[in-house]
């Protein structure tokens, strides 16, 4: 006899996540307002095509990425799958004014995840120029905590 596995497997969130849950549920508005974000200013070429391979590289060693929520039956539930497309955007910011280029950074961070469909990062490159740029990470709290990212953001920064 044959055991096939399922093609989806859902699971019950841990206690953490069904706080963030409830959260979101209580107050749609509030998603995107506790992810955690992440802006470095980078010095010296840094290759889009490269930074794009690395983050999808990131994603597929880390579950809690490709994690996606649903609600069934009026309990939250969660999959992991196999794969996730990972959002990386560039844009060409020049000699912008730096406030607003904080501002266009802090607006990236509070945008909300759809849940149900990861990857629960994204990523945006503003050029300056050249030799320099900001790189920004935002990542939902439902994925991890803050001491995930930073583990996530030190092995980014291997790959």
């Amino acid at each position: 006899m044959t055991h096939s596995v399922p093609a989806e497997s859902w699971f019950s969130l841990s206690f953490a996540q069904r706080s963030r849950w409830f959260m979101y549920r209580m107050d749609p508005a509030m998603q995107g307002c506790h992810n955690n974000g992440f802006a470095a200013r980078v010095l010296g070429r840094l290759e889009f095509d490269a930074l794009s391979d690395a983050i999808t590289q990131l994603v597929a060693r880390h579950p809690m990425l490709r994690t996606c929520y649903r609600e069934r039956d009026g309990e939250p539930e969660q999959c992991v799958r196999a794969a996730a497309p990972v959002s990386v955007t560039a844009h060409v910011v020049g000699s912008e004014d730096i406030a607003l280029l904080a501002h266009r950074v802090a607006s990236d961070f509070v945008k909300p995840f759809d849940l149900a469909r990861p990857a629960l990062i994204r990523a945006a490159l503003y050029r300056i120029n050249a030799a320099e740029a900001v790189l920004a990470l935002t990542f939902d709290h439902i994925a991890g905590d803050g001491w995930s990212y930073w583990q996530l953001i030190d092995e980014l920064s291997v790959l």
